[in-house]
């Protein structure tokens, strides 16, 4: 989630996907929008946050009284983890747009389908994007392009993916009518151009 200008960019979608994930995986007493809002704006103004600012927001299902995965030794309620950084939109941690930027094709990693690890859920298990961002960074790539199990693009482990058409109209890549998160949303940074 990033701040710009005192504000938090799609805060309303950030949010969105959070409950929907929360739903999904059973969460109860999950904190209200205004509670994680609320305590959102206090982490920024406590660290001096208005702008060039990244926050992980992270929902678990809160304390356990003894260790499983069994939502059923949960105590009580959900904890909300709100971890700001300071990550300028421009500089080394994104790409160089002016140079351009090398991409690989991810090896044996693939971004899998719904009926196995639903991506329209946020979750903390990443290993499906860091997997590829390693097989980057030993490339000498800037990122690595992942396909889904059927060979097709699917993403980036940090962007989605455009193709411009030859009649230079932008387009998101889509197979099945869906973007590669299933959401039909189509805001990303790596453009490909043929």
């Amino acid at each position: 989630v990033r701040v710009y200008n005192g504000r938090i960019f799609h805060l309303d979608h950030h949010l969105n996907r959070l409950f929907r994930s929360a739903k999904a995986l059973g969460f109860e007493n999950v904190h209200s929008r205004k509670e994680i809002t609320d305590a959102i704006f206090r982490v920024l103004a406590a660290n001096g946050m208005r702008d060039g600012a990244h926050m992980r927001l992270t929902l678990t299902r809160g304390e356990k009284c003894t260790s499983s995965m069994n939502p059923y030794f949960n105590v009580y309620g959900t904890t909300l983890i709100i971890l700001p950084e300071w990550k300028p939109a421009e500089g080394a941690t994104t790409y160089d747009n002016e140079k351009g930027i090398s991409l690989i094709t991810a090896g044996a990693c693939r971004r899998s389908p719904p009926s196995t690890l639903d991506n329209k859920i946020h979750h903390n298990n990443m290993i499906q994007n860091i997997l590829p961002k390693i097989q980057a960074n030993l490339a000498g790539a800037a990122d690595s392009i992942m396909l889904d199990t059927e060979g097709f693009v699917s993403e980036t482990n940090a962007t989605n993916l455009f193709m411009v058409r030859y009649d230079n109209s932008q387009c998101c890549y889509e197979h099945n009518g869906l973007d590669s998160t299933g959401e039909g949303d189509c805001s990303g940074a790596v453009v490909l151009t043929p």
